[in-house]
């Protein structure tokens, strides 16, 4: 197929006239009637869609901006000096886009057709691979296929390119360097159905046009057939090296919105890490015995070597340098980067990953930062596999890659770790209530906000709106953003812009926000306004209606934009061409809404993150514009709820916003078994409240996993008595709910138990450890600490009979299916000499019905607490936590104890420290 570069330049025109961009499908459609016979070779497809859909080459960046561009078509033209000038001063009003300005000095030079024959879309495509190979933020592949130590530079090849067009195909080329086809609509979906019917959905797996058309082309031309997307599926997975397409999102505009868009089914609840994307490939490459590592970002770009400082982290946590690696050849995980701070405990502002992040060995937008910090690093967060050896694991559940991805990713503190989740089953009558509370602790712990998964739902589906996961952020919902008064005090141009909003040429689109800014001196000479230009704002962020009036409104008062005016002073940290074309002497005031603050790249000052115009107030002056000293001190203040409220106490204020009542939210709770009859109102992540039935056995079983603070786990490992832990849980914690006292080792050698020993107030009451009348307390020769987490309710018979069974002091090799969890807990058991010497056998045990959940780190101040608690346990744990549990239980037994008799697992009373979400829960029982 040789189809010449004109005969594409005449569809975009056809497709930029008002009657295309209505009757686009159509004209695609009989274009490629004409047009396209054949696209029997890959080569020859990838080309045209290289040429249709040039933001789809996620592996060409040519790095040419507008000028430079210019430049070169002035160069091989041979545009005079006048004419030259008169383009120069066009783009700098903005009036006309660059590709639009350059066909008009060519018309004008009367030289309308090219210096050579006419080009071939394999020509052009050939050629724009060529110049992309010369760009250091190309993939790796491509510039390995061309020769980049030629000294022909990017420069030469376009203008040969350019030398050989007419004068209507030059803006076309210009705009393909651009990879921005405006004004022409290209209906993407139908060109990649009208190449092959399955491309759209290999494309889902295979996100790389050359990768897809590759897996098509190999498979009919093996069967010798064109196949269906049906027969395609049977052999399409992912391949290690080419990025898998990402998911879709809705934006859920409030808590009922995102409930419904789940249609009443089990729902993964998670955190929402603010971080950059990250798609982590790893296969073994050639004779290599280890594993290569790859990382992809969100736009697709081979990233590795701008984050090689995770690499590391990876092959340690997926264990990839040690001999039986769970990983066998290839697989791919998806995670999201983020900076972690030893010191703090905690993940850091998304601003400061830039210190840590290179764009091909330069840190870019850091030159108003402080140093990166020693104590500061990457850390990854895994929430997702979609390969895993042989296993296509995009065609199964959410649920089951949760499994594997617990299975196969061994976290880190610090360094790497899984994203947090609960599973909720939305169908439930108060699971509107419950994603309510969730979202409340969400935002009490300034988290960016949470995620909703389908659970069942596989990555690449039939139906790709079931596949679509949910973002609950807040300032999606009305009223629950961060927002200020700000002044819109200029204007820029963008003529692409205006020209799809119907706006007539020179209208501006982006408009400049800023804060009231005292300067010295002000007061006494009382002359000049002073503003400080601290963000911008275009469509979609601005609505049409209000891009409309703050053009007429702003051409009564505008002006050439300068520093300084009269009457009006800007302070800007801007430069170039994000500086504003001019400024409104009346400026107007806007309600500005964002997602929280954020640093911008090369700026000293916090603003507002991803700001949008929610109302312009015409009745509001200047003088109700925020000052700049309090807009960053709302920033401060933003950032630093979480320390100031470690616990979310502002909680129930959050409730309140979203218009739910405390105690509709509070009654959520499961009922209360015997483990969970002295709990308080427990926190809106607690995983009491995540309870599904087991289809195995009919019994309550836990969700997978919890929403957990960092800073409280922060906390809660710095807590160093059991009293202190029982201070921080708040004031309504009674005087049952103290922490048991252990008493040192009797001198007979026998070791005694004492049961907490409540107030004078609560002596009537029933105490923590019931006893026989007439025992005393050296009768007592059976005694088990349990050790909980969150959920506290009591296990059923079954679990009761394994957890006794289960005695490691070694790394437990956990499954997560259910059946071979629980076959798998028997026989494991050590001695272990206990100070006292009655004590000779301790037990850790993990419980729950699948082995996810809590983290390490809430696992490591679990044991922590205990040894606080119970001194006979000072030297009894050498071994380290190096598995995510569920909750873990520490019991201690006698020599002769009967393992198996589930009645140690059954005390009818006991003591709870609460702390946040994690608690301390230790059961005494006799015999």
């Amino acid at each position: 197929m040789a189809l010449p570069f004109s005969t594409i330049c005449l569809l975009w025109e056809q497709l930029s006239s008002p009657d295309g961009v209505s009757e686009a499908d159509q004209i695609m459609q009989q274009w490629f009637e004409q047009h396209v016979s054949s696209l029997k070779q890959e080569d020859h497809a990838l080309a045209l869609l290289s040429c249709l859909l040039p933001c789809k080459r996620y592996d060409r960046v040519y790095g040419l901006g507008e000028k430079q561009i210019t430049a070169i078509v002035v160069r091989a033209w041979g545009i005079g000096l006048s004419r030259r000038q008169a383009l120069e001063k066009q783009q700098d009003n903005g009036n006309i886009d660059c590709a639009s300005a350059i066909l008009n000095a060519l018309i004008e030079s009367g030289d309308l057709r090219g210096h050579k024959t006419p080009l071939m879309v394999q020509e052009v495509e050939a050629t724009l691979d060529r110049v992309a190979a010369k760009c250091d933020f190309s993939s790796t592949d491509l510039c390995e296929r061309h020769d980049t130590s030629s000294r022909t530079t990017a420069s030469d090849l376009l203008v040969d390119m350019f030398r050989s067009m007419s004068a209507q195909e030059v803006p076309w080329a210009i705009r393909l360097l651009l990879k921005d086809l405006r004004p022409a609509v290209i209906p993407e979906t139908l060109v990649l159905q009208l190449v092959h019917d399955s491309l759209p959905h290999v494309l889902r797996v295979l996100n790389s046009m050359s990768s897809a058309l590759a897996f098509i082309h190999d498979e009919e031309e093996r069967r010798g057939k064109k196949l269906s997307c049906q027969e395609l599926q049977i052999s399409l997975q992912p391949q290690a090296g080419t990025l898998v397409g990402l998911p879709g999102f809705e934006k859920a505009r409030s808590i009922i919105h995102g409930h419904r868009l789940m249609r009443d089914r089990e729902v993964s609840v998670e955190r929402k890490y603010d971080g950059e994307y990250c798609q982590v490939h790893v296969w073994k490459q050639g004779g290599k015995k280890k594993p290569e590592v790859k990382l992809f970002s969100k736009s697709g770009r081979d990233s590795t070597h701008d984050r090689v400082a995770i690499v590391p982290t990876v092959r340690q946590c997926l264990g990839l340098d040690k001999t039986r690696c769970k990983l066998q050849t290839h697989g791919i995980l998806v995670g999201e980067l983020v900076v972690w701070n030893d010191n703090a405990n905690n993940i850091m502002p998304f601003y400061k990953i830039r210190r840590y992040v290179t764009r091909e060995g330069r840190r870019l937008g850091c030159a108003e930062d402080s140093p990166p910090d020693p104590n500061e690093h990457l850390m990854v967060v895994f929430h997702d596999i979609l390969l895993w050896d042989e296993r296509r694991c995009v065609d199964e559940t959410y649920s089951q890659r949760r499994r594997y991805l617990h299975e196969l990713v061994q976290p880190i503190v610090g360094r790497a770790a899984i994203g947090e989740q609960i599973v909720m089953d939305f169908s439930a009558s108060d699971s509107e209530r419950r994603l309510a509370s969730q979202m409340t602790f969400a935002l009490a712990q300034n988290w960016e906000g949470l995620v909703l998964k389908a659970c069942q739902d596989p990555y690449v589906g039939a139906d790709d709106a079931m596949a679509r996961h949910v973002k609950l952020k807040k300032d999606y919902i009305s009223g629950l953003g961060d927002s200020a008064d700000l002044a819109i005090v200029g204007g820029q141009c963008d003529p692409l812009t205006a020209a799809s909003l119907g706006l007539r040429r020179g209208s501006w689109t982006t408009f400049f926000l800023a804060c009231r800014q005292v300067e010295a001196g002000d007061h006494d000479q009382g002359v000049t306004t002073c503003f400080h230009i601290v963000g911008q704002v275009s469509p979609p962020s601005i609505s049409a209606a209000d891009v409309r009036f703050l053009n007429a409104h702003g051409r009564l008062s505008q002006k050439p934009f300068s520093i300084q005016n009269e009457g009006l002073h800007i302070v800007t940290e801007l430069k170039g061409n994000a500086l504003p074309t001019h400024l409104f002497s009346q400026a107007a005031v806007a309600e500005v809404i964002g997602a929280g603050f954020d640093r911008p790249a090369d700026a000293r000052y916090s603003t507002l993150r991803f700001p949008r115009v929610v109302k312009i107030h015409h009745d509001r002056g200047l003088q109700e514009v925020v000052d700049f000293v309090e807009y960053q001190a709302m920033a401060q203040t933003s950032r630093e709820a979480l320390q100031d409220d470690p616990e979310g106490t502002d909680q129930h204020s959050w409730l309140a916003r979203l218009g739910y009542d405390r105690s509709d939210c509070e009654s959520e709770a499961a009922a209360p078994s015997r483990a969970s009859e002295v709990q308080d109102s427990a926190s809106p992540f607690d995983d009491s409240q995540s309870v599904q039935n087991d289809s195995a056995t009919g019994t309550k079983r836990r969700a997978s996993g919890s929403l957990t603070s960092t800073n409280s786990l922060k906390r809660l490992r710095r807590a160093s008595t059991g009293a202190e832990v029982l201070d921080n849980a708040g004031p309504e914690r009674s005087a049952e709910h103290r922490p048991m006292e252990i008493p040192d080792s009797q001198t007979d050698g026998e070791s005694s138990w004492l049961e907490a020993v409540p107030d004078a107030q609560q002596e009537d009451s029933q105490s923590a450890t019931s006893l026989s009348e007439g025992e005393s307390q050296s009768s007592y020769r059976l005694g088990t600490v349990l050790l909980w987490g969150a959920q506290k309710e009591s296990l059923s018979a079954e679990s009761r009979a394994a957890v006794a069974q289960l005695i490691i002091s070694q790394q437990l090799d956990v499954t997560h299916d259910e059946d071979r969890f629980w076959s798998s807990v028997l026989a494991r058991s050590d001695q272990t000499q206990i100070e006292g010497g009655a004590y000779q056998q301790l037990h850790l045990v993990l419980v729950g019905s699948q082995a996810e959940g809590v983290p390490i780190t809430t696992a490591s101040f679990m044991l922590s607490a205990l040894r606080q608690h119970c001194r006979l346990l000072d030297r009894c744990l050498p071994c380290r936590i190096n598995f995510v549990a569920w909750d873990v239980v520490v019991s201690v037994c006698p020599p002769n104890a009967e393992l198996y008799d589930s009645s140690v697992m059954e005390a009818s009373n006991y003591v709870t420290i609460d702390h946040g979400r994690c608690s301390t829960t230790i059961q005494a029982s006799y015999s």
